[in-house]
């Protein structure tokens, strides 16, 4: 009996620790979920089916599509690091986002907006300081647009350089015109002076990019604004 009873023993241990590895190579997986959420030119969300994310890292690559409502899932994820992009055309696509996946039955939930780019383009005409608000005042045109917002401002971000070469990734200063309004074909911009500091500069060029609704105060993503805008100079007037 003694015998017999050490066998069972033996078989009982054995049993235990293989369910004991195997829920521990479970809890080593777990799901990653989340939803995506598109928003254009107006700030409305739009049809958010079809999107494609993937996540990967130095052993693994998996890749799924959003749902109806935005929804994605990857399932039986081992845990780690990984990095996640996101595709859709014509809006602002985020690549290399890291994501700390523990495992485990608690699936980990990271949840994105996408901005629409805008499509229209912004020319200027010219420019002008106005000391009652101690504004920048842009006007211009605006063309490409297949529709004025609902809001009726377009929203932009303006960079300023001693050199006429100013762009997005060559400026000396950075502002975000929080309105550019239409007026009989014609763009009224505004930028609040005090962002730019005149004492330093004598002329400054400026050159504008069209902005999504929201993102007027946001400098973290430039692959959020459109088309740049021509060059135009403007000559600080001293006291």
């Amino acid at each position: 009996m003694d015998k017999i009873g050490n066998i069972l023993i033996i078989i009982t241990l054995s049993v235990c620790f293989s369910c004991d590895k195997k829920d521990e190579k479970q809890l080593l997986k777990g799901n990653i979920t989340g939803m995506l959420l598109l928003e254009d030119i107006d700030g409305f969300n739009q049809n958010k089916s079809g999107i494609s994310l993937t996540i990967e890292n130095e052993r693994t690559s998996k890749q799924t599509t959003t749902n109806l409502n935005g929804e994605y899932e990857f399932k039986d994820v081992s845990y780690g690091n990984y990095n996640l992009s996101f595709l859709k055309e014509g809006y602002f696509s985020k690549t290399n986002i890291v994501i700390n996946h523990v495992g485990g039955f608690s699936p980990t939930i990271q949840d994105f907006t996408l901005y629409e780019i805008p499509k229209y383009e912004i020319h200027l005409d010219s420019i002008n300081f106005d000391p009652v608000y101690s504004e920048l005042f842009f006007y211009g045109s605006i063309s490409g647009a297949s529709k004025m917002p609902m809001h009726g401002i377009y929203c932009f971000r303006c960079f300023g350089s001693e050199t006429s070469d100013v762009s997005k990734d060559t400026f000396k200063d950075l502002a975000c015109g929080n309105s550019i309004s239409l007026k009989d074909g014609l763009i009224i911009g505004r930028v609040a002076y005090h962002l730019f500091n005149s004492s330093r500069y004598n002329t400054l060029h400026f050159r504008v990019y069209p902005e999504v609704l929201g993102q007027c105060y946001s400098a973290t993503y430039k692959e959020f604004l459109g088309k740049p805008s021509n060059v135009i100079k403007y000559v600080f007037k001293k006291p």
